[in-house]
C-alpha cells in the first residue's frame, strides 16, 4: 500500500470515529496524526471542535498518560479518539 492511499484510508477511518467532518480536513488530521498530537488537537480545536482529554492510566515505562480524546462540538459528544504512550491510535 502507498502512502497516499494510507492517509486516504486513515482519513476514512478518522471521518468514522469523529461525525461531523469532511473530506479535507480529515486527511489533514490523517497527515498529522503520525507523530503531531499537539497540533491534531489544534486543528480540531480550530474548526470549531472541543477536545477533552480522559486519562486512564499511565505507560509503565515512562509515565506518560493513556486513555482517549473526547471530541465535542456544540456542546455534545461526537467521537472519541484513542491515545497511547506512542501517541494517537487510529488503525486502519
Amino acid at each position: 500500500m502507498n502512502k497516499k492511499k494510507y492517509i486516504t484510508l486513515k482519513g476514512r477511518k478518522i471521518r468514522q470515529l469523529i461525525k461531523g467532518i469532511n473530506l479535507p480536513l480529515s486527511i489533514k488530521l490523517a497527515k498529522l496524526s503520525f507523530f503531531e498530537c499537539a497540533k491534531f488537537i489544534e486543528t480540531l480545536e480550530k474548526n470549531g471542535f472541543k477536545v477533552e482529554e480522559v486519562i486512564e492510566g499511565y505507560c509503565p515505562d515512562d509515565g506518560d498518560p493513556e486513555g482517549y480524546l473526547r471530541i465535542l462540538k456544540d456542546g455534545k459528544e461526537v467521537g472519541n479518539v484513542e491515545f497511547t504512550c506512542s501517541g494517537l491510535y487510529i488503525k486502519v
